[in-house]
């Protein structure tokens, strides 16, 4: 039995990291995805990823 192949994805908040995170889920590989808070971040896109946190 072979390992699952487990992936890590820098989500930006934007469209285009999202979309690859899901084209790389699509071929069934496990993706982690992260955010980091810097505080420079437009404010709406921040409150929309923790958003779905909850």
């Amino acid at each position: 039995m072979s390992k699952p192949i487990k992936a890590v994805a820098l989500i930006s908040g934007g469209l285009d990291s999202m979309l690859a995170a899901k084209t790389v889920m699509e071929q069934g590989i496990h993706v982690e995805g992260i955010n980091f808070f810097t505080g420079f971040c437009v404010e709406g896109h921040t409150h929309a990823i923790r958003g779905r946190e909850k």
